[in-house]
């Protein structure tokens, strides 16, 4: 569950889809591979939810939003926005 939105930080990283994959071997695991954001320097991929990735496609933005844990270990969710619009 994603925190209050009080909480999230407008310096969080935003990304764009650049592909999407699907893995396990129920077909139950699904990954986005975007574009560099916050401390990733490079191409990133990323696990999502069914929901997210059904949504995703490339050029999709992307929201990132990284927190730290009690214990200090970064954590991230994700939220997918819609496709890019042409014009």
């Amino acid at each position: 569950m994603a925190p209050d939105s009080d909480h999230i930080d407008a310096a969080d990283a935003g990304s764009a889809t650049e592909e999407a994959r699907v893995a396990g071997k129920d077909n139950s695991q699904y990954y986005l591979k975007t574009t560099p954001w916050g401390p990733r320097a490079e191409e990133h991929e990323i696990t999502v939810s069914r929901s997210q990735y059904e949504r995703a496609v490339v050029g999709s933005r992307v929201d990132i939003f990284v927190r730290d844990s009690w214990l200090g270990a970064a954590w991230y969710y994700v939220r997918v926005g819609p496709p890019p619009r042409d014009g």
